[in-house]
């Protein structure tokens, strides 16, 4: 089974990051062969907090973050984002999750066949 890395960058998300946050964990908890990357790119709200506090309680090894102080956009915390991935096949996804998850098996299906793929 391939291994899918999930980028979600972050900046100032304080107000629905808990939901993105139990939806990813849920998710990773049912399909162990994806990891996922919060980039924080230097959010001044809680953001960063409430994400480290939670990853801390629930100790999932397949979701982590990623975190610097000054604001770079999003292009750059994709790109670091991407730098740490180790999936055979790397997605990004807004951090609002316009798309369910569920979605992400439909794009890692046309992976298989295609360099890029991009879901509108």
């Amino acid at each position: 089974m391939a291994q899918v890395s999930v980028i979600l960058p972050v900046y100032n998300e304080a107000k629905c990051i808990e939901k993105t946050l139990s939806s990813v964990l849920l998710f990773s908890q049912e399909k162990p062969n994806y990891d996922f990357i919060f980039v924080n790119d230097g959010s001044t709200d809680k953001t960063k907090d409430i994400l480290e506090r939670n990853l801390a309680l629930k100790k999932a090894s397949n979701v982590n973050l990623i975190s610097y102080e000054l604001n770079q956009g999003k292009g750059y915390a994709v790109k670091l984002g991407v730098s740490y991935a180790q999936g055979d096949y790397i997605c990004y996804i807004d951090s609002d999750l316009a798309y369910a998850l569920e979605h992400l098996e439909l794009v890692i299906e046309k992976l298989e066949c295609f360099d890029m793929v991009i879901w509108l």
